[in-house]
Parts: structure tokens; sequence; C-alpha cells
């Protein structure tokens, strides 16, 4: 988790901070707002006709994937680099026949701001089958997977060794991810 992770590793515990939380995380989410446009610093790292769109994204939250043919089994959902797996677990499963959709949810308190029918389409409250990743603490996760749902995350202080070895090790891989989301079906 080299330098160009440490700001990012260091939002779940911005999600914490007191009175100032808000704040924080709007300071962050309005950056990206701005940056949206089309001479953005961003640069996708998905194929947006393969993928929806990121314009859910001033929203707190957005579908970014999802398998044709019914409603979703169950919902896969990260942040930042974190979609990466999701989207990669979300094309094993939908390999394997199981009907997916990938939830981008970078800002929980600018979604949770949303109207209560916003936040039912991305995250149905009929499909209760539900991962999260994140390579930090899953502290707060739970209120969006539910009580049945899977955290994949740190749980421990973590651990030193190279970046992969890491990942394979708590679970960051999209391999794993899709094995837990299985699990959740059975």
């Amino acid at each position: 988790m080299g330098e160009s992770r440490q700001p990012f590793a260091k939002v779940p515990a911005m999600r914490l901070v007191g009175s100032r939380r808000d704040k924080v995380i709007d300071v962050i989410a309005g950056d990206l707002n701005i940056n949206l446009g089309p001479h953005s610093p961003l640069t996708p790292i998905f194929d947006r006709e393969k993928y929806g769109s990121a314009e859910g994204l001033r929203r707190g939250g957005y579908v970014l994937a999802e398998t044709e043919g019914g409603d979703p089994e169950l919902i896969l959902i990260a942040t930042g680099s974190e979609v990466a797996l999701a989207v990669g677990a979300h094309e094993e499963l939908t390999a394997e026949g199981i009907r997916s959709r990938v939830v981008s949810l970078p800002c929980w308190e600018l979604f949770d701001r949303q109207d209560d029918g916003y936040k039912e389409e991305v995250l149905p409250p009929g499909v209760t089958a539900r991962v999260s990743i994140e390579e930090a603490s899953t502290l707060g996760w739970d209120r969006y997977v539910g009580p049945g749902g899977v955290k994949i995350g740190m749980h421990t202080f973590g651990t030193s060794a190279p970046l992969k070895d890491v990942q394979d090790k708590f679970g960051f891989s999209p391999d794993r991810v899709a094995e837990a989301a299985k699990e959740l079906l059975s």
C-alpha cells in the first residue's frame, strides 16, 4: 500500500471524524464533482459502453454493472480501487449464471442524503445477499450489507509482505470475492 494508496486508506477513518465528518467527506466529493468535466484529471478505468455511467458519483453511489436477464441475486458494493475487484467478481459470477450487480459507493454521506427511491433503486431492499469490499476497516459497512451480508476487509492491523501476497491473504481478489458471494447465496 505505497504512497499513492495512503490518502485513500484514510477515508474509513475520516468517516468517523466527529462533527466535521460531513465537511471532510463533502470536500472530497465536491472535488470529484468539480473534476468530472471533459478535461478532468480523472481517468475512467472501465469501458463506459460496457459498464454504467459514473453520473451517480454526484449522488454518492450508483450501479456500475449489472447482469441482464432479471433482478440481481446479489449485490457487490465497493469504493475506489476495490471496485475493480467487484467488477472482476461480477464477471466471474455472470459467467457462472449468477445475476449480480456492482455498486460503486464512494461517498456514504452523499448517498445517504438521496431520496429513498434512488437509494432503493441502487440497493433494492429485496436483495439481501450483499458483499462489501474495502481494503481497510469494515467499520460501517453493515448499514449497506445488512445483517446477512459479508464484509470483506481488514479485521486486524495487517501484515508486511509483497502487495499481492497481502491481498491474497485478506481475500482481496476477484476469485475470493466471487467465492464469498457464492457462499452467501448457498
